[in-house]
């Protein structure tokens, strides 16, 4: 980089008065603004003098030796130009010259070349307009750089950055190896290039590539550049001159004529936004080369061989303008984490007493399945809610919500606590609704009283809540169980629809125990209110819900429809099944009187959240606004904001391979009563999380009868495992696993760690291990472990758990999958290292 060389010596002002004396004494030489250089001044300048005559006399075109310049603007420099002294100057700030220009005589011809350049004529007209129909469909506009993907050599490079900053095309060797071009000779180069910082960067040497855009093909020079990067290429000023092109970040596309139709190369402003967030991640943390290049060849897409000539892909509209749409399907990079739930919209609907009013459906659906979708809610109107009112409850023979208090138990009645004045009209304003609604009434001699809690939602709204902390403590436990979150995900994978059903307000659909009526109450200046129907917040209540859906939806359960507590989710293969679905999941509601919000229902989808996850086709994601709750978060300043990052990252367990090994970091930081100290590896550890659940895998589910492969990997403070199906040739993950080690378990021997590993995985993953027969891969003899005649206490132990699992140990071969590959990659060199010291 050069910064302001050899401008010390000029000061402002000076090209028109000639000679002089700056500050500190300094002699200020002529300077002239039109050449830009010292010697003489623009007053004097024969070449300046001849285009303001040409131009008075009428001339239209001036002398052609002359045409870099723009002259208007340097003649109005010139001539309004304000003295004023200055310390310098920055003339130039670039990254490079091109590859021919490495020795200092092309230096100094191209710096000649630059001061004054000649040509015969100008080139001809050619516009090239950027309008608001050049705007990308992507409201959230963060000033993304401009990536693109083209044809390079034949090979469909993605990922590419188009930087009029850099005054050199660079393909990263990375990336130039992948594309095995042959034929191609690779020149060397005798000088280095500057970043943007200054930093030198040595290139490996120099090629020339075929470059096609928009049908053009050029021969471009690159520079091959071994160095860490998100991206595989950079296109730099010289291939867009070559092109004469004209990019715009803002429009995030780049154009150009071609046989006069303008052609528009546009850009993907997701790939850009995930390139520069590897690369801030990366760079500020790990610096190395070899982290980077295992992060970006793990996304797909980069490099592969073209198939189809871009030429014929390409269409001509109307207006004269091609477009080139950007790869839609990029499997590495549509799972970045942050993807939004499936568009939908809203379709009108009747209700019975004439009104109209709306239900959301799926936008993936085509037009006339949304009618299909949209006729099959018209004749199920009645099923839903639109108010309270609408809303008959659940019949009490059906479900009843009981406290189950021990009559000898002495009710504890509250006084009313002192609440703030401008939180009256909020508590009033919702004890009119619930008293319309019917949900309460109005009680005089009450049991247990209770007080009113405020908590503030967003908007500045607030929400009342009842604190019920003393009646629950004297309510005994409903030990009636709920479904494994697990076993419900998986039962709901590989179904191409789903419908999202939610109750209209859920708890208040079941009715209170008569005799435990008096005892929900609570108190405020209105008065004493209790509730008639059960209400968040009571001990089992959820117990009580779960119970009444599985009654109501017996016959479907697991069939085609999954429930856990309030969340319902109905699921087909195709339109015509999932239509029949619903009509019985409909007629179930009506007959047990059960009513839906279809504010918060969504019909049709093929990919949606449920139970904490985000369910696809093709398998299961973690919840984007679970990931996004992680990824948002700054690195904590104390100990409760490590809790509640581990509190985040606890949700999400299931996606990160080997955490235990990544979280340590932070739960040392919670050991004891020591002082808070975040250090630099909790930070590091901190941004490789991120990172990785910025790429979280996609997730299979295991198919009935499979056998399922289960690999361990042993850590210097944690145990981990993965356990994958394998589908032809495909290794696919199922469940990560880890377990941060005790003091005593830290000095087990690494046979004991393994064995313990496998031990860890069979009871966080029981039900697969009970349902499927588990190959352990490992090239340890662990089978000799638990098959030998003298065990120690806990060896023993461990060979009794597993033996009632259908467990058999396989040696390792090829590792198919980047995810296993990734798994045990960092724990090779462990495992060598502590295997001396057992």
């Amino acid at each position: 980089m050069e910064v302001g060389r050899g401008r010390e010596r000029r000061i402002r002002g000076a090209g028109r008065r000639g000679g002089g004396v700056g500050r500190g004494g300094r002699v200020a030489l002529p300077y002239c603004d039109f050449h830009q250089e010292e010697g003489h001044t623009t007053a004097t300048c024969p070449e300046f003098l001849e285009i303001r005559e040409a131009r008075g006399a009428g001339r239209q075109d001036p002398p052609a030796r002359i045409v870099e310049v723009q002259r208007e603007e340097v003649e109005d420099r010139c001539e309004n130009r304000v003295d004023v002294g200055t310390r310098g100057g920055i003339r130039v700030i670039h990254g490079g010259v091109g590859i021919e220009a490495t020795h200092k005589g092309s230096l100094q011809t191209m710096f000649r070349r630059g001061v004054a350049s000649t040509s015969l004529a100008p080139p001809p007209e050619e516009k090239i307009i950027f309008s608001s129909v050049d705007m990308p469909d992507y409201e959230d506009l963060f000033c993304d750089a401009l990536v693109i993907q083209t044809a390079v050599e034949n090979f469909t490079i993605s990922r590419i950055l188009v930087d009029n900053g850099s005054s050199v095309n660079v393909i990263f060797k990375k990336a130039f190896d992948e594309m095995s071009v042959e034929g191609k000779r690779v020149l060397a180069s005798d000088g280095p290039f500057f970043s943007f910082s200054g930093e030198r960067k040595e290139v490996e040497g120099g090629v020339g590539l075929h470059v096609r855009l928009g049908g053009i093909s050029r021969n471009c020079k690159f520079v091959i550049v071994d160095a860490p990067s998100s991206y595989n290429a950079i296109f730099g000023r010289p291939l867009i001159s070559a092109f004469r092109c004209v990019p715009s970040s803002f429009h995030q596309c780049l154009k150009f004529n071609n046989g006069g139709v303008q052609v528009r190369i546009r850009g993907d402003p997701k790939v850009a936004r995930q390139c520069y967030v590897t690369t801030v991640n990366t760079v500020s943390w790990l610096p190395e080369a070899e982290e980077l290049e295992r992060e970006m060849a793990e996304q797909e897409g980069g490099v592969g061989e073209e198939e189809t000539s871009p030429t014929e892909a390409m269409e001509v509209d109307e207006v004269g303008e091609e477009e080139l749409e950007p790869e839609e399907a990029r499997a590495g990079w549509e799972r970045t984490g942050l993807e939004p739930a499936e568009e939908v919209i809203e379709m009108e609907v009747h209700t019975r007493a004439g009104q109209v009013q709306r239900v959301r459906v799926s936008g993936g659906l085509s037009l006339e399945d949304q009618e299909w979708m949209r006729a099959c809610i018209q004749s199920n109107v009645d099923i839903f809610a639109w108010s309270a009112a609408d809303m008959s409850g659940i019949d009490a023979s059906v479900a009843c919500h009981r406290l189950n208090l021990d009559p000898r138990t002495r009710p504890i009645r509250q006084k009313m606590r002192v609440i703030a004045t401008k939180l009256e009209e909020p508590i009033r304003e919702e004890v009119k609704k619930l008293l319309e609604a019917g949900f309460i009434s109005e009680i005089q001699y009450p049991g247990w009283i209770s007080n009113v809690v405020m908590v503030k939602k967003g908007g500045g709204k607030w929400r009342m809540c009842i604190d019920f902390s003393l009646l629950n403590k004297s309510c005994p436990k409903d030990c009636y169980p709920l479904p494994r979150i697990d076993a419900l995900v998986d039962s709901a994978v590989g179904f191409s629809l789903m419908s999202f059903l939610d109750a209209f307000s859920g708890y208040y659909q079941i009715r209170m125990h008569p005799p435990d009526v008096k005892d929900v109450s609570f108190i405020t200046r209105e008065g004493c209110f209790s509730y008639k129907m059960m209400l968040f917040g009571l001990k089992n209540a959820g117990a009580t819900y779960q119970r009444m859906m599985d009654r109501v939806f017996r016959d479907q359960r697991e069939k085609n429809l999954e429930v856990y507590v309030d969340d319902l989710m109905v699921k087909s293969k195709c339109l015509e099944s999932h239509l029949r679905d619903l009509e019985e999941t409909f007629a179930t509601l009506r007959r047990f009187k059960m009513r839906l919000n279809p504010l918060k229902c969504v019909f049709g989808a093929s990919r949606g959240k449920f139970l904490g996850h985000l369910l696809t086709p093709a398998g299961v994601e973690p919840n984007p606004d679970k990931l996004k709750a992680v990824l948002d978060l700054e690195s904590p300043r104390n100990a409760k904001e490590v809790q509640r990052l581990t509190g985040k990252l606890a949700g999400l367990s299931r996606f990160l391979s080997r955490s235990g090994d990544r979280c340590s970091s932070f739960f040392k930081v919670l050991r004891g009563n020591q002082v808070f100290e975040w250090t630099i590896e909790c930070e590091e550890a901190f941004q490789v999380l991120k990172r990785q659940l910025s790429r979280a895998p996609l997730l299979q589910s295991p198919k009935e009868g499979e056998d399922l492969a289960l690999y361990l990997g042993v850590g210097v403070e944690a145990v981990s495992s993965v356990l994958v199906r394998e589908e032809g040739k495909k290794q696919l993950p199922i469940y990560y696993v880890s377990r941060i080690l005790k003091k005593a378990e830290l000095r087990y021997p690494i046979l004991e760690k393994l064995a313990y590993a496998l031990v860890v995985s069979a009871r966080k993953l029981r039900p697969y291990f009970q349902a499927h027969s588990i190959k352990v891969v490992t090239d340890h003899p662990l089978r000799k472990v638990f098959e030998g005649v003298e065990h120690s206490g806990r060896l023993a132990k461990w060979s009794i758990e597993l033996s009632e699992f259908d467990v058999s140990f396989v040696p390792r071969l090829s590792i198919k999958a980047q995810a296993v590959a990734d798994f045990l990659a960092d724990y090779v060199t462990e495992a060598e290292e502590e295997e001396p010291r057992s």
